[in-house]
């Protein structure tokens, strides 16, 4: 497999595995109580917050592509 379908492997299953938390449990990445959340005011600092947390995602997909990449990956064939 080339590096650059390696890449694209590993960014493949590290965006399937965010999927996966995003909709399982989306707390456990962007760090929000929603029962709390949803009753409370948005403001200024909320959005603050929120774009702190999309921030750890991407990082969190960097780390997840950069490791799936010292990985043995299937190939796109199978």
């Amino acid at each position: 497999m080339s590096t650059d379908q390696k890449s694209i492997a590993a960014a493949d299953l590290a965006d399937h595995y965010i999927t996966i938390i995003l909709n399982t449990k989306p707390e456990a990445l962007v760090g929000v109580n929603p029962a709390v959340y949803s009753n409370s005011r948005h403001d200024a600092a909320d959005f603050n917050a929120i774009s702190a947390k999309a921030q750890s995602i991407v990082e969190f997909r960097q780390q997840l592509i950069n490791g799936f990449q010292n990985q043995p990956l299937p190939s796109a064939d199978e």
